[in-house]
């Protein structure tokens, strides 16, 4: 429970897997409401004896901290890890149509959720998370997300060429960083002094990565129906 002075009706655990059957579910908070109403087995599962009303719901998922959520993807130690990025409108309205098909509406729909994760390689999990609202550069999340990781090898696209990013790998993780440089970016790509080798079959272990956003987006559609 999330305070001693809780009604002590909802635990915390059942709350989160309604959240996380809603999203699954692609369901409005009023929809998955309905859905518990109707299906005996599902309240079974989750040993309800009653039903939260929506807005329980809705008041639990604002005071769910993104530390919490990152703490539930407990696997962190990895050989390789990817990190990546990815776009998830904040509406049904395709950009498609809000940008191409309503021209004479003067309202330009830019703003989407930026989505940026470190995934395990071998096994395609989701190690750490970050979102923000875009658009924005890839490399200013890049510590946040990487840190807590443990691999050996961490793989990125060119959007994360930064000296920082590329010293938080070697310094602060113990690692070796696989990140394409920019054209016009300069070549300090060392550690101790001995200049590290670009192993492009680790480096192709980013594509994986990609993989995983699209199998998210497929599964479960590259839109949000949260508004919080």
């Amino acid at each position: 429970f999330n305070s001693k002075f809780s009604n002590k009706i909802y635990d915390n655990h059942q709350k989160m897997i309604i959240l996380v059957f809603r999203q699954k579910m692609r369901m409005t908070y009023r929809g998955i409401i309905k859905f518990f109403q109707f299906s005996v087995v599902a309240r079974a599962m989750l040993n309800l004896k009653s039903i939260p009303d929506h807005s329980t719901l809705v008041k639990f998922h604002k005071r769910i901290n993104a530390n919490i959520l990152d703490d539930l993807l407990c696997k962190k130690e990895v050989i390789t890890s990817a990190i990546d990025s990815s776009g998830f409108e904040t509406t049904h309205m395709s950009y498609h149509y809000a940008n191409v098909w309503n021209r004479q509406d003067k309202r330009r729909y830019r703003r989407y959720l930026k989505v940026s994760i470190a995934i395990d390689t071998d096994s395609q999990y989701i190690l750490s998370q970050k979102i923000r609202l875009g658009p924005r550069n890839d490399h200013i999340d890049f510590e946040s997300v990487m840190e807590g990781v443990n691999c050996k090898f961490v793989v990125a696209d060119k959007g994360y060429d930064s000296k920082s990013n590329r010293y938080f790998v070697l310094r602060k993780m113990k690692a070796y960083p696989h990140i394409p440089y920019r054209k016009m970016s300069g070549r300090n790509y060392e550690r101790a002094g001995v200049p590290l080798i670009f192993n492009e079959k680790i480096y192709h272990q980013r594509s994986k990565v990609e993989t995983v956003f699209s199998v998210i987006k497929r599964k479960y559609g590259c839109f949000v129906l949260s508004k919080s």
